[in-house]
């Protein structure tokens, strides 16, 4: 069970990080400056953590299909 959980955390803080990541350099190439896209303290995003752990949850019944 901690396995789990340690996976879901792990998948959760790499996408929230490169989906920061991500929006920081598109908007920093669109106004050429610095702009922190996020909107907590910290290097990270929780909207593309969610969006990661809700698609993998959703779509993990299909591993074994190949279509």
């Amino acid at each position: 069970m901690i396995e789990v959980i340690e996976k879901y955390y792990l998948l959760f803080m790499v996408y929230a990080i490169l989906g920061w990541l991500m929006e920081v350099i598109c908007k920093s190439i669109e106004y050429k400056r610095f702009i922190n896209r996020g909107f907590l303290i910290g290097p990270y995003c929780p909207i593309y953590g969610w969006g990661a752990l809700f698609i993998t949850l959703l779509l993990s019944k299909y591993t074994h299909d190949p279509a």
